[in-house]
């Protein structure tokens, strides 16, 4: 077995999980001063409960569609609750833990780590280290690991302490708190005539859980750059079908550094000590992709990229744009390079040709970035918001 940090913390979570109510003030007690104060002395032990109400309020819709496609159910009510569980293994972590919503949060330091969640019905036990400690160890320790894509992080360890942790836990909590009032509100899902829309704020739902586990997994999966990389791409969908910006524009270097400037004047410096570095992580990597393209053939005296236009001519393309199209078609190769049969397009072809695809494994923080801007300014999911895509 293995006996270190990861072993003592795994064992911290399932005792804490599995514990019977009525033990859980004692339990926790003993392994603050047991266990964590012994290794970590600036420990805390936090508990967020789920208000029954946040979870009435998201079955809303799910409750009325299923009305819908069976009227019989107003006439007789079903036996349980069975009949009303549509797609809710994709969106259960806002009645049980929260998994998804703290990972981020919990994993901002990534591969640091400076809290761990034990998952609770009705809540969740947070335990806080009062630092940050290393996640992973230098080398792969499971043989699986050796099987992982390689690449070199430019991440550096930042140094948090008890003051910075507990500020951060009640900014994002009351963030949360907004982010869930903002998707369980009717009136963001109303059509042209008032009417409210349950399959519109349904699926909206479901895209928001979408994007937290996506960072969860991107946070994590911090030895697999190809792995992250690909969720990467699927956040950045995620994000543009829920209509908060466009793939485009999220892989410009100028939107991503404006979007970073427009948060951190938003955050309390403890804050922002904790939330900012991997967005920072994030822009470097976006920026240093720039440098990638290397057939001087194909770039201008300016430093323009030279590139096919759709008349047959050629057209000149600043890095920072030729960057954001260039991930495009990385993007698109999730059906195989060259599309489905088409041989992709001429402009295409030729990004795949000038850019040398050095791809930083912090690119993937790229996701984190926007939803830390979708934390930060949650009115941003209100439908009717005229601000909404800018």
């Amino acid at each position: 077995m293995d006996s270190g940090i990861g072993a003592f913390l795994a064992q911290l979570t399932l005792t804490t999980t599995a514990s019977h109510e009525n033990d859980l003030p004692d339990l926790i007690r003993e392994i603050m001063k047991e266990g964590l104060f012994k290794q970590l002395p600036n420990s805390v032990a936090w508990l967020l409960k789920l208000d029954t109400m946040l979870h009435h309020r998201f079955a809303v819709p799910r409750v009325l569609l299923q009305t819908e496609e069976n009227p019989a159910m107003f006439k007789q009510k079903p036996p349980d609750g069975h009949e009303f569980r549509s797609s809710f293994g994709l969106y259960n972590d806002t009645v049980v833990g929260l998994q998804s919503y703290l990972s981020p949060l919990l994993l901002s330091l990534s591969p640091w780590v400076w809290g761990i969640p034990a998952t609770r019905a009705g809540g969740v036990i947070i335990y806080t280290f009062g630092k940050e400690v290393p996640g992973k160890h230098a080398h792969a320790t499971e043989p699986l690991q050796h099987f992982h894509s390689k690449g070199l992080s430019k991440k550096t360890r930042t140094k948090v302490d008890k003051r910075d942790i507990e500020e951060t836990m009640h900014w994002w909590v009351d963030r949360l708190n907004l982010l869930f009032t903002e998707i369980t509100d009717p009136c963001n899902f109303r059509n042209a005539h008032d009417q409210f829309e349950p399959r519109v704020q349904f699926e909206r739902m479901l895209s928001l859980e979408q994007l937290f586990r996506n960072i969860q997994s991107i946070s994590s999966l911090e030895r697999d750059p190809h792995a992250t990389r690909i969720m990467l791409m699927d956040t950045l969908d995620t994000l543009e079908g829920m209509k908060l910006l466009s793939f485009a524009e999220m892989c410009k270097l100028s939107r991503a550094e404006e979007t970073l400037k427009i948060i951190e004047a938003e955050l309390p410096a403890n804050v922002a000590k904790l939330l900012l570095p991997r967005a920072r992580a994030g822009i470097q990597a976006l920026r240093d992709l720039q440098d990638g393209f290397f057939l001087k053939a194909r770039m201008s005296t300016d430093g323009n990229i030279i590139l096919p236009d759709k008349k047959g001519g050629t057209e000149q393309v600043t890095k920072e744009k030729a960057v954001a199209q260039w991930l495009r078609v990385l993007r698109n190769a999730g059906h195989g390079f060259g599309g489905r049969g088409s041989g992709g397009s001429p402009r295409d072809q030729v990004l795949l040709l000038v850019h040398d695809a050095n791809i930083p494994p912090d690119i993937s923080d790229l996701a984190y970035l926007y939803l830390l801007r979708l934390v930060t300014f949650p009115e941003l999911l209100r439908r009717f918001d005229p601000s909404l895509g800018t």
